[in-house]
């Protein structure tokens, strides 16, 4: 941002500087700085016969909308209070589900929404990650990580708003 404003590269040192503010925590102390230089850019900028320019729109939060149903030939297979697990995981980045809801077999046919709001860490949101596959499994035991039964999506764009279908039909490996 200094070298920027030096430079008299106004909106790349504005730029810089609010996407420092924003990754910084309300009482730390150079917020005051960042704020007085963003201040003064914007003061040069305007100045200089330029205008700021507006941030990019933040990237609208993910929003996957499954169905999810049993195959018939497990039917008999499950009991009715077997936990069902419904997540999505990057399918290039850490193995953690992104969002994750837990019904159980009783609760089959279902649809669901997964979304940044059902983030497992805060840092690990949907809309973070390009492509990511739909997983449900069934644990008899209400193990979320292993289970008897599972079905799996092929990978999709996150940003996808179809409706999903998943059936779980597999013995989970």
């Amino acid at each position: 941002g200094i070298a920027a404003f030096e430079s008299q590269r106004y909106q790349d040192a504005i730029d810089y500087w609010k996407r420092l503010l924003a990754q910084l925590p309300p009482d730390d102390n150079s917020r005051g700085a960042l704020e007085g230089g963003i201040a003064k850019a914007t003061e040069k900028l305007e100045a200089s016969g330029g205008k700021v320019a507006q941030a990019p729109a933040a990237k609208p939060a993910a929003l996957l909308t499954v169905t999810v149903d049993l195959a018939p030939a497990l039917k008999a297979k499950v009991q009715p209070g077997d936990s069902v697990f419904i997540f999505a995981r990057a399918t290039s980045g850490p193995p953690a589900p992104l969002a994750a809801k837990r019904l159980t077999v009783a609760d089959l046919p279902v649809t669901v929404e997964l979304g940044d709001a059902d983030a497992m860490m805060p840092q690990l949101k949907l809309s973070n990650f390009p492509e990511v596959q739909l997983v449900a499994r069934i644990s008899r035991a209400g193990q979320p990580t292993a289970g008897e039964w599972a079905g799996r999506s092929k990978p999709l764009s996150s940003s996808t708003t179809a409706l999903q279908q998943l059936t779980i039909d597999s013995p989970d490996k």
